[in-house]
């Protein structure tokens, strides 16, 4: 068996990007806590607006989380009742 170089192995660097909508975030943090319901591009998603990232949210329904990706909302709006 061999012996390992001294010098380390790099790793490729990962640079993640993404288009932020700073209104969109805005908006989605005042709506934080509240019902709300949010189109995507595949579904409709209902619940509590537990969290908001700039690149995703996390809405919480029946003690469940769901990731939302920001770039997949088309639209989003406060729930009845709210």
């Amino acid at each position: 068996m061999k012996a390992r170089d001294s010098v380390s192995q790099s790793t490729p660097q990962v640079n993640y990007e993404a288009t932020v909508e700073s209104y969109v975030v805005r908006h989605l943090r005042e709506l934080q806590g509240t019902d709300v319901t949010i189109q995507t591009q595949r579904s409709i998603v209902e619940g509590t607006l537990s969290m908001v990232h700039y690149d995703c949210v996390i809405v919480t329904k029946e003690g469940r989380d769901f990731v939302v990706r920001n770039q997949q909302i088309i639209w989003f709006t406060p729930s009845e009742g709210n």
